[in-house]
């Protein structure tokens, strides 16, 4: 297993604190092995010549693409931006592309973005996401048995699982465990009474605060990596976290780093 950093720790609602070049290198430099390149970071307009530097930027210093994403998949214009977008990817190493189920009207633009994707020999995951059609295990494989195609899978997310209720999360790797392509990281733990009321976040009407790597409170890392273990799961885990007002960006990434690298090494 490797582990990727995510472009989202160093969004604001300003834009991003890094550049893209600069981003790469603190992820390698940090001790990542891949990264994910947000859309905003290199978006479908961007020029042939910026696509080619961030390919040898990301040859130069041994990152993969662990995943990109498409802005949507519903509709003749956003179907069509996306699979130009496949193309970004295609050029620059990406090794899948994500995209979102959230109605059921979407399965049929997924089946046949799935097709699209197949003619250039790319492979898709959609995520395990509250607000989707793959909120959840038994949603997720409805919902990929549906779709139907061998190219898309899911990039699990633990957390996501928590947002749904479910504290079994990591035992329920098992189950979808033929449809893992990729894994996703985060940590939030339940909210309570005392912690400030601007640090919490509200998902599905309970309220959350994040969490780093350790908090007894937030997500046992240990014994998913031990699942994901057993299952003989061997892909990119990426780190997706996010930070409140209160965090240091690069801090929490390095501390993702330590935490998750002992489980990369142990598989």
């Amino acid at each position: 297993m490797k582990l990727a950093l995510s472009g989202r720790l160093f969004e604001t609602p300003a834009g991003y604190t890094l550049d893209l070049e600069a981003f790469l290198k603190f992820a390698r430099a940090c001790g990542y092995d891949g990264v994910e390149i947000r859309y905003p970071q290199l978006p479908l307009e961007t020029p042939s010549a910026k696509l080619d530097e961030t390919a040898a930027l990301l040859k130069t210093l041994g990152l993969a693409w662990s995943f990109g994403a498409v802005e949507g998949i519903a509709g003749e214009a956003a179907f069509e931006r996306a699979v130009r977008m496949l193309e970004v990817h295609r050029r620059c190493g990406c090794r899948f592309t994500r995209f979102t189920v959230s109605r059921p009207d979407d399965i049929a633009w997924a089946q046949r973005f799935a097709d699209e994707a197949a003619r250039r020999g790319l492979r898709l995951i959609t995520q395990l996401h509250n607000g989707t059609l793959t909120d959840n295990v038994p949603h997720t494989l409805e919902t990929l048995e549906r779709i139907g195609r061998p190219n898309v899978g899911l990039a699990y997310e633990a957390n996501h699982l928590r947002f749904d209720g479910n504290e079994q999360y990591a035992e329920a790797i098992r189950p979808l465990r033929d449809c893992i392509f990729s894994v996703s990281i985060q940590n939030f733990k339940p909210a309570v009474q005392t912690d400030p009321r601007e640090l919490r976040v509200q998902v599905n009407g309970r309220e959350y605060l994040r969490a780093l790597p350790g908090d007894p409170d937030g997500l046992d890392f240990p014994r998913i990596f031990r699942v994901l273990r057993e299952v003989g799961f061997g892909g990119f885990a990426t780190v997706m976290a996010d930070v409140a007002p209160n965090m240091d960006q690069r801090e929490v990434a390095r501390l993702y780093q330590a935490a998750c690298r002992p489980f990369m090494q142990a598989m």
